[in-house]
Formats: C-alpha cells, sequence, structure tokens
C-alpha cells in the first residue's frame, strides 16, 4: 500500500478518536424534559494492553456526545503506548431520536494504526431508536476484515435496533443498515440479520461439559458497562472492596463487587466520577458447590492455579478459608515449587478476605525462620493488615498437626 494513503489513513482514524477538547459535549436530555428516561452504555473489547475494540454513540440527533473513546483519550494521556480504556454512559428520553452509532478498533498511539494497517476497522453509521422507560441499552457489535457490524442490545443480549453493517463480500466500502425484525427486536435465534452465522459469538449453545462457565450471569457483564447498569443486572453484591487511587503510581481508583457462587466485577474510575466494569472474574460451574472438596484434595498444580483464581474473586467463606489456612500451615516447609506458590497465593487469598480469625496463623508462618523466605514474604503484609482487624477475642484458627 503506498505510504501516503496509510498515512492518510492513519491521519484520518486518530481524528476520529482524538475528539477530548474539540467538541462541546451535548445533552441528550431536552432541557425542562420531564418525561421517561433508559440509559446506554458504550462497551470494549481490550484487544492488547495499547488498543481496544470500541463500540459507542457517537452522536444524538447529530450532535456530538461524551463517549468511550474520548474518555479513554484522556485517561491515557500521557501513558504513552500503554491504552487506559474506558466506557461511557448517558441517560436518553424515551423519545424517537437518531444514534449515530460507531464500531472501531482504537489504538493507544498513532504507531498502532501503521503496526495494524490492515486490522484498523470501522463502521459507522446513522439508526433511529425509540428507547423504553428505565431500560438499559448497550452498544455492541463485531469488527473483521469481512464484515463489521454495531448495534444496541438489551441486558439480554437481545438486539433490539437495526443494525450499521459493513459487508466485504457485497463488494462494497459503504455502510447500510440492516433493519430490525417487527416491534424493533431481534431475538437471540435471529441475531443473524446483525450477525452472519459465522460470526456468532453466543457461548449459551456450548454444552456444558465444554463450556464450564456455562449460564453464569457475569457472561453478559460487558467491559466498559456503568456501575448502575451492574447493579441494575446483578442486584447488590455480597461484599464491596474499594481501593483508593495512586497518583504516583498511576492505579485507578477501584472498586470489587463480589457475588457469592458467581464471581467478582472489578470497576475503575480514570476519566470521570463514574466507575465502569474493567475486569469480570467468573466461578466455573464445577467449582460452585464444591470448592471445599476440590481445596482438600487439589495436589501442587491444582492448588496454585486455585490461589491465583481465588485471589481475583475473592473467598470469604470461612469453610474454604479453613482449607487454606490448614494447608498453609501443612505444607509451610514444602520444597515443591508449584505447592510453595499454591500456598504463597494462599495467603494472599486470607489477607484479601479481611477475616482476622487468620492473623495468629500468619504472624506464626511469618516469624519461623525455618519456613521458606517466599511464603513468609508473601505472608508478610496479609498478616499484618489481619493483626488490625484481630480486635478482642477473634477466635483464631487454630491448625491441625497431621
Amino acid at each position: 500500500m503506498n505510504i501516503k494513503i496509510i498515512i492518510g489513513y492513519v491521519l484520518l482514524l486518530v481524528c476520529l478518536g482524538m475528539t477530548t477538547g474539540c467538541k462541546s459535549t451535548h445533552n441528550p436530555i431536552p432541557q425542562g424534559y420531564s418525561g421517561g428516561t433508559a440509559q446506554i452504555d458504550d462497551t470494549y473489547i481490550k484487544k492488547s494492553t495499547g488498543s481496544a475494540e470500541f463500540f459507542y454513540v457517537g452522536e444524538v440527533d447529530g450532535k456530538y456526545i461524551e463517549n468511550a473513546v474520548a474518555a479513554t483519550n484522556r485517561a491515557s494521556y500521557g501513558q504513552g503506548m500503554r491504552m487506559l480504556a474506558q466506557g461511557a454512559t448517558r441517560k436518553v428520553p424515551t423519545q424517537s431520536m437518531k444514534l449515530k452509532l460507531v464500531g472501531q478498533v482504537h489504538h493507544s498511539a498513532p504507531v498502532g494504526y501503521l503496526f495494524n494497517s490492515g486490522e484498523n476497522h470501522i463502521v459507522k453509521g446513522e439508526i433511529v431508536f425509540t428507547p423504553i422507560a428505565n431500560m438499559l441499552y448497550f452498544v455492541k457489535g463485531t469488527l473483521s476484515t469481512n464484515y463489521s457490524a454495531v448495534w444496541l442490545e438489551d441486558m439480554e443480549g437481545n438486539q433490539v435496533s437495526d443494525a450499521v453493517v459493513l459487508d466485504a463480500s457485497k463488494n462494497t466500502n459503504e455502510e447500510t443498515v440492516v433493519v430490525a425484525l417487527s416491534a424493533g427486536v431481534v431475538n437471540s435465534p435471529k441475531i443473524a440479520k446483525a450477525l452472519p452465522e459465522q460470526v456468532d459469538q453466543k457461548t449459551e449453545s456450548l454444552p456444558e461439559s465444554k463450556n464450564t462457565l456455562y449460564k453464569n450471569p457475569l457472561l453478559k457483564v460487558n467491559e466498559g458497562m456503568s456501575e448502575e447498569a451492574l447493579q441494575k443486572y446483578l442486584g447488590t453484591p455480597d461484599r464491596i472492596l474499594n481501593h483508593d487511587a495512586n497518583f504516583f503510581t498511576s492505579r485507578p481508583e477501584k472498586r470489587e463487587l463480589y457475588y457469592k457462587s458467581i464471581g467478582t466485577v472489578v470497576l475503575e474510575s480514570r476519566a470521570n466520577s463514574n466507575m465502569f466494569v474493567s475486569k469480570v472474574h467468573m466461578v466455573p460451574n464445577n467449582e460452585r458447590d464444591g470448592l471445599t472438596e476440590i481445596l482438600s484434595t487439589a495436589d501442587s498444580v491444582k492448588a496454585r492455579h486455585l490461589g491465583q483464581r481465588y485471589f481475583n474473586i475473592g473467598l470469604y467463606d470461612p469453610e474454604a478459608l479453613d482449607i487454606m489456612a490448614q494447608k498453609i500451615w501443612q505444607h509451610k516447609h514444602t520444597a515443591d515449587g508449584h505447592l510453595l506458590d499454591g500456598i504463597s497465593w494462599y495467603c494472599k487469598v486470607i489477607g484479601k478476605s479481611e477475616n482476622g480469625r487468620y492473623a495468629k496463623l500468619l504472624n506464626n508462618v511469618v516469624s519461623d525462620k525455618t519456613v521458606p523466605s517466599k511464603l513468609r514474604r508473601h505472608c508478610k503484609s496479609p498478616a499484618k493488615s489481619l493483626q488490625k482487624l484481630a480486635i478482642g477475642n477473634t477466635q483464631q484458627f487454630e491448625p491441625v498437626t497431621l
């Protein structure tokens, strides 16, 4: 490809993405409006540390609105090749409106477009849509060389709007609007109106034996989803952990929402006051009801995998934590590298549980100089934090000597 064409294409994509500071932001809710409202969230899919696929509302009735790409650009400013992907959400009135939907590959730096000149897919177009009061909608899509599309979905994954489609098989570079079926709703089996069969992204169709995350409601939680939408969908979490931002390490404000038996959702806030989903850690089906047995029988490699997984997910069940604590004590002198990794993760899991019941155990491990330094190092910080929580007559866990 001619270098001038490549440079021109790069500049076009950069201009499309770098909207921050170039336009005033429109509020879709008209002044004095007193009718019902709905909510539309942008979504994204991280592809690497420096790029992601974004699906967003760019304009409402021809006027530019805040979107996920603009928020990402602000958050990523000064980070070089590192992208700090962000979400965006907005309230809209329950009346007919024109929405400009965009699906695009976006990079943190212009050089990313050059290095991926054949993969910078973009599809954009205008649809007419009438929201229903109090409903949650999400901009979803698919991007590829042969077929790209963007549309709106509801919380159940149903397509609820026409789709803007760019289909290379039809030998055209023009986006077209694929009209939805009656009532403006295309149910899951008929999603081919927006998605060709070969691009089916639904995991619900897989047999449970081939998909350990089958039926987990977190499958429908998208990166970029707002905290408000998340809690409307999943309800109040069983536990919330808040983590303050750190300016010196560029760590954002974070919140972990723990839902027993299904997993944990991590939300971040960088570019604005809202929290948006950045990661989802799901509990596999085969561990939902039998985790205590799995922990009891786990070999060294399995212990390491379980430790890593439940540090991300979080674990607060005393019976399961007791098993982890017993394993730490039982194997604290192990020479097995995998098992040592596993029980080191167990220390971190117990620390994250914020259960002072295990303060004495971890302190004993840390103070025992015959214990490998790696295990003592990983138990040190959890031991300190739990010591502060072991108030008064907190009953301490007593390991069984085997």
